[in-house]
């Protein structure tokens, strides 16, 4: 159990567990305060080269070529003196879109240690041309990185930037200090292995587990989850497969950087504590005012980074002590014990009345049904009753459930105010995924379906 401790003042609620303290003041997490030691991170990087020369960190998991820290030094460093050359400065945004390989690296590295703004694009966006067009007019490289397999596609590209339209919801370009960083990394993190591999898939992940094992799965330590919480029955399969394996969720934004992690494994869909020098607090979607423990509110933080970026990111000023606090656009709670749980965006999550209501608490219950094997679940307007949940659903091959079934089987096991309203789809085609993984759920309003 954690350990409290009374001080003078009542309001005031300590927490020390594996020397991870923070505190409650007035429904405010704040996280235990401690000094980041500026060093730039490219200096930091060059120093863990420097100390461990022949460290392999690198290793290609398809063909076994590894990578030195002193041959990963020397061709960042050479690629760096090069862009300075071409005029590369502090600021200038540099821009790497490439599949997964061991030259990768080089350019990331030379960024950081010029200091200028690194922005990394998933090649599979080069799919759409309206989603890389608007990439390049949002960021405005300098340099553009990229493979032989998509070079010519972003050539052309290039050259049709001029072009009207409008989207949303797309990668915005962040610019991350030095000192921002230091409060996420230690030099542990960096003095590491990377494995890499083109394609990351379940099956492929477990082959290089398999293969880099030292005698058995014994070997693998940690499993950290990031961006998005894990649905409950991965999350306790793990555990459970994994017995000897620390399970760790975090939370965490690029505008804000880590937010709250577990340090252990903890509580089935907990992201764990708030993490150091960072304070939190949810508030009410109506008063907008902090709430206690066990109620729902929007995600509101101040992290080493979001101060740095106040200039150039939305921040919020509450009238409730007047700060200036950065809106994440999650929505959450935190339990009685301090950790705290993200049920997701506040754009996806269903406002049901008077009731806040999160698609994936629908979506894992679909998914329990045997015969179901994706599942989504959108808010659609009813004027009356504000938003109704709808869900889109494909079977599993052969699998029998009638739009009826599905429906009374949320019923019967969610609160009246989950049942889908909206109605029930059954897909013909594939669910949509974005390249982070997320499921396109502007995209999926309008995708085939079965006949009613």
């Amino acid at each position: 159990m954690p350990l409290y401790m009374q001080t003078g003042n009542k309001q005031d609620l300590f927490w020390k567990e594996d020397e991870v303290p923070f505190k409650k003041r007035n429904n405010i997490l704040v996280g235990a305060s401690e000094p980041i030691d500026y060093m730039s991170l490219g200096n930091l990087i060059l120093k863990a080269f420097k100390y461990k020369p022949k460290f392999i960190g690198q290793i290609d998991a398809e063909t076994g070529e590894e990578v030195t820290f002193q041959q990963m030094r020397e061709k960042s460093v050479k690629l760096a003196l090069w862009l300075q050359k071409l005029g590369i400065k502090q600021n200038d945004v540099i821009t790497i879109c490439t599949n997964n390989h061991m030259q990768v690296s080089s350019p990331l590295l030379a960024s950081i240690y010029l200091n200028a703004v690194v922005n990394i694009w998933d090649t599979k966006y080069l799919a759409d041309p309206i989603r890389f067009l608007y990439f390049l007019l949002e960021n405005h490289p300098d340099i553009i990185f990229v493979d032989d397999e998509n070079f010519m596609r972003v050539r052309v590209m290039l050259k049709c930037t001029r072009i009207h339209y409008g989207i949303t919801d797309l990668p915005r370009i962040i610019n991350l200090g030095n000192k921002t960083q230091k409060n996420d990394a230690s030099l542990d993190s960096i003095l590491d292995t990377i494995k890499l591999s083109r394609d990351c898939t379940e099956e492929n992940l477990s082959q290089i587990v398999e293969k880099y094992k030292k005698y058995d799965v014994s070997s693998l330590k940690q499993v950290l989850f990031g961006d998005t919480t894990i649905r409950r029955e991965v999350h306790e399969g793990l555990i459970q497969s994994l017995p000897n394996v620390s399970i760790i969720q975090v939370y965490g934004l690029s505008e804000t950087g880590v937010i709250a992690y577990q340090r252990n494994t903890g509580k089935i869909g907990s992201s764990g504590y708030v993490s150091k020098n960072v304070q939190l607090m949810f508030v009410d979607l109506k008063t907008r005012k902090p709430v206690g423990s066990n109620t729902c509110g929007e995600i509101w933080c101040q992290t080493p980074s979001s101060i740095v970026l106040s200039d150039r990111i939305k921040m919020i000023e509450s009238e409730y002590d007047r700060k200036r606090w950065y809106y994440t656009g999650d929505v959450g709670y935190f339990d009685e014990d301090g950790d705290i749980f993200v049920i997701g965006k506040s754009r996806e999550i269903i406002k049901y009345r008077d009731f806040i209501i999160p698609s994936t608490k629908i979506e894992e219950v679909l998914l329990r049904h045997p015969a179901v094997s994706k599942a989504a679940v959108v808010a659609v307007t009813d004027i009356i009753d504000g938003n109704h949940p709808k869900a889109f659903v494909i079977k599993e091959p052969g699998g029998k459930v009638t739009k009826k079934e599905l429906m009374k089987f949320v019923e019967d096991n969610m609160d009246s105010s989950c049942i889908l309203r909206g109605g029930l789809h059954f897909l013909n085609a594939e669910m949509p995924y974005l390249p982070n993984g997320k499921v396109d759920r502007l995209l999926l309003l309008n995708m085939p379906r079965e006949a009613e």
